[in-house]
């Protein structure tokens, strides 16, 4: 099983991208002073003169702040999307714990069985032995005259030491299976007892995580606060110089970042319920469409016990189950945004800010519109970009999935063609059809279903 690799108890990424944001916000304070010194050097000028070189450089500082504000949403975008890997990594190392415990049962079941096995045959040995001691020996061939009844006392010695054999032969067969038995039963309980361990570990750096992640909140709003406050006094200045506000941004609020006091251990053992029963929900919807597809029983592909990431969606049905998947994401337009909400099912109560909102953060989204069609997802975005095939973005098409970030692990969308995707794209926001983005895309698309 693959595991994120920075572990929850290091410093919060809010902390690190802080100490960026403080370089970005320097940079601002520096361009502020030095455009104050260059309007006030022409401040007897004639009202209707623009100096040029103050003119781009504010410009251009005007862009580099609302640069930065997006930076900053990125990064806290991203900050939650590695917490869905931390309830990713603990879904997966439950799913493996319950497959050991499985073997482990199985392998109880067969070691049980060998041993009733040898626990039959020893007796069936040691009642032979005891007729063998009681009844004596056979007549030696010696002493017998009749030559019909010394053919007959040979043919029954032969079967009697053939029976012996064949009877010491099973004993020592079901001997040397219960042994195997019993090894492979051990091993298959110590494999259970480590990947309960491995649970139980993963939960906790989920947790912890989320609760890191809670904690940095306050922080990551008090930045982009102060990013706003620059990017607008700039963008103040910019209006005065040119007595224009048409650049004003539609917004200058930033994106509200996700607060919550929930107890981080609650929703993270919700979560795990919620994936449990979401990949039982997967695996079901993948039957029924494939059922549709089919014309009769025998025409079904024969499912896995789990669903996959790859589906068994034959190639000629590709197109029909993608546009299924894409109708499945769009009936949930106008949906709330909800961190970490979203199961194969529909919207549900997210974590950290999103714990009191039913509604998809960006994988969430994903994973149900795929679910449909019995492709399991996990729920975040950068194992996601890990599955299926990937497609340079110059080659993508329709119903394929766009993300965002360093391996992905920012933000995706399912792409609609046209220069279009539907996504859950920001706290505060709901689900909602968008242009696509080319900034901070990932190098390639993924394709989940081929046709």
């Amino acid at each position: 099983m693959q595991r994120t690799e920075r572990t929850a108890g290091s410093v919060p990424p809010a902390i690190v991208a802080r100490r960026k944001v403080d370089e970005m916000k320097s940079a601002i304070s520096l361009g502020l002073v030095v455009l104050v010194l260059l309007l006030s050097g022409r401040a007897h000028a004639a009202p209707t003169t623009i100096d040029v070189d103050a003119l781009t450089t504010l410009v251009s500082a005007v862009a580099e702040a609302e640069q930065n504000v997006h930076r900053v949403q990125a990064l806290a975008a991203q900050d939650r999307e590695r917490v869905n890997a931390f309830i990713a990594d603990a879904a997966q190392a439950r799913v493996a714990a319950d497959e050991a415990h499985r073997n482990e049962l199985r392998a109880s079941g067969a070691l049980g069985d060998a041993e009733g096995r040898l626990d039959l045959l020893q007796k069936g040995f040691d009642r032979f032995a005891a007729a063998s001691y009681v009844y004596g020996p056979i007549a030696s061939a010696e002493t017998i005259a009749d030559p019909a009844e010394l053919m007959a006392t040979a043919a029954l010695t032969e079967s009697i030491v053939l029976s012996r054999k064949n009877a010491a032969d099973d004993l020592s067969e079901a001997r040397t299976r219960r042994v195997d038995d019993l090894q492979r039963a051990r091993a298959a309980a110590e494999e259970s007892e480590r990947a309960l361990v491995e649970t139980e570990e993963r939960r906790a750096d989920a947790v912890r995580a989320l609760a890191n992640s809670q904690h940095a909140a306050a922080d990551w709003q008090r930045t982009l606060n102060e990013l706003v406050a620059q990017r607008n006094q700039l963008q103040e200045r910019l209006d005065a110089v040119t007595g224009s506000h048409e650049n004003m941004p539609q917004d200058p609020s930033p994106v509200p970042v996700p607060q919550s006091s929930s107890d981080p251990t609650e929703a993270v053992d919700r979560l795990l319920a919620l994936a449990e029963t979401s990949s039982h929900a997967t695996a079901a919807m993948g039957r029924t469409f494939l059922a549709r597809l089919s014309t009769s029983a025998q025409d079904i592909p024969a499912l896995p016990a789990r669903p996959t990431s790859s589906g068994p969606i034959p190639v000629s049905a590709g197109r029909r189950a993608s546009e299924y998947v894409i109708a499945r994401a769009l009936t949930q337009r106008g949906v709330d945004y909800s961190w970490g909400g979203g199961t194969a099912t529909g919207p549900s109560r997210g974590i950290g800010g999103g714990a009191d909102t039913v509604g998809f953060d960006c994988s969430g989204l994903i994973l149900y519109a795929f679910a449909g069609v019995g492709i399991e997802l996990p729920h975040f975005s950068g194992r996601q970009y890990e599955l299926g095939r990937k497609i340079p973005v110059a080659q993508m098409r329709r119903g394929d999935v766009v993300f965002y970030g360093e391996g992905g692990g920012q933000h995706v969308a399912l792409y609609l063609g046209d220069n279009v995707m539907v996504e859950a794209p920001t706290p505060g926001g709901v689900v909602t059809v968008s242009p696509l983005r080319t900034s901070d895309m990932a190098p390639y698309a993924v394709r989940y279903i081929e046709s």
